[in-house]
């Protein structure tokens, strides 16, 4: 049975577009309009009906063995990592209090420049919205849309606006915020200066790949100081162009109030950056399980906990269980780069649990009370 849906969320990247009609077929997805290059070939390749997957080692078992197993690698733990936490929202609520109960260390796992920078000096940014409708002067900072938030210009950039791509480190951003402020410095930067702050409304997109350097959130620091500067003479803001659709971030801040790196081990969330993140302490050899959600990668030298919908594709894994997928085989949500939630709706049935329904079974295994 051939079936239509319209105004479909995609996780793909930080774009999370809610136009898209797919159409499903012989239990699996057969066409995908509108999506992009990135989009289509992931709907293409999702498939409904699955029985539940699971293995210990390489050996298959069932979800209730797997479950079993994991819960006996978490008992004995010291400490334990939870990382990624996926794009289920369920399972991102119980996973956060599964640490908490456990004293383990909780990261999503992303680059944390971005957080120490706005941590330290602010960030003032705005909608894809308000771009759209808005803007005049769009400044694309060391980043590349086209390659990776494909339909970013058609959808979110207005075909009037002045749209400059710009190449630049920690020192040209300085010498820029010179020039806007009337301080001198080398005069290659007057021109974008004299333009940033004649535009009505401007914004500039970013990357993780201007976070580099001994101290990587310090050019991210300079570049959003330097819209602060800009709105003393017009309005002005940033976007960082993001390929994590989770919105982990903001659940383990409403959860915690810390956005990474939230280490329980004293019984109380504790967020040191640079401390206690996942790839801190994995690199420091102090992690003794690792327990992945998500779709991100498997650490090396530890013995990996695999709850995710690539379950299959973890290899080397301690214990793996696949999962359903949000936004094909459950509902979920997808988290926009500007912080806008995109409904996520089931496209197809499954026999896979969802990662909330794992990890409370993983949690009554343990015996472990108090999680919800």
């Amino acid at each position: 049975m051939t079936a239509a849906h319209d105004a479909v969320g995609c996780p793909v990247c930080g774009c999370a577009c809610d136009d898209l009609r797919v159409t499903t077929a012989g239990g699996r997805v057969v066409a995908a309009a509108r999506a992009c290059r990135l989009a289509e070939p992931w709907f293409l390749a999702q498939a409904g009906g699955q029985p539940p997957e699971a293995w210990v080692g390489d050996t298959p078992v069932t979800v209730a063995e797997a479950v079993a197993a994991a819960a006996d690698l978490l008992r004995v733990a010291r400490r334990p990592v939870v990382l990624g936490l996926g794009r289920s929202l369920a399972g991102q609520r119980t996973a956060i209090a599964l640490a908490d109960r456990l004293g383990a260390v909780i990261d999503p796992g992303g680059d944390p420049a971005h957080v120490v920078a706005v941590q330290q000096v602010g960030e003032s940014t705005c909608t894809l919205g308000e771009v759209r409708q808005r803007a005049d002067l769009v400044l694309f900072w060391n980043c590349d849309p086209d390659a990776t938030h494909p339909r970013l210009r058609e959808r979110s950039i207005p075909p009037t606006a002045d749209v400059v791509p710009v190449r630049g480190g920690w020192e040209d951003l300085w010498a820029l915020r010179q020039r806007v402020a009337g301080l001198g410095g080398p005069a290659e930067w007057q021109r974008l200066a004299d333009r940033m702050k004649a535009c009505r409304f401007g914004v500039v997109f970013f990357d993780d790949s201007l976070a580099t350097g001994p101290a990587p959130h310090k050019p991210v620091e300079s570049l959003l100081q330097l819209v602060t500067d800009l709105n003393r003479h017009t309005r002005f803001y940033a976007l960082r162009l993001t390929a994590d659709t989770s919105g982990a971030e903001a659940v383990l801040t409403w959860q915690t109030g810390y956005p990474l790196g939230v280490d329980f081990a004293r019984g109380y969330p504790r967020h040191q950056p640079g401390e206690t993140t996942a790839r801190d302490l994995l690199a420091r050899g102090e992690a003794d399980v690792c327990l992945l959600l998500g779709d991100g990668p498997a650490p090396a030298g530890v013995p990996v906990i695999a709850i995710c919908p690539s379950g299959a594709a973890v290899p080397g894994a301690a214990v793996r269980i696949t999962t359903a997928v949000p936004g094909v085989h459950i509902a979920g949500v997808a988290r926009r780069l500007d912080g806008v939630t995109i409904p996520l709706r089931p496209l197809l049935p499954t026999g896979r649990p969802d990662a909330g329904v794992v990890l409370e079974a993983i949690r009554a295994a343990l015996g472990v009370s108090g999680c919800s």
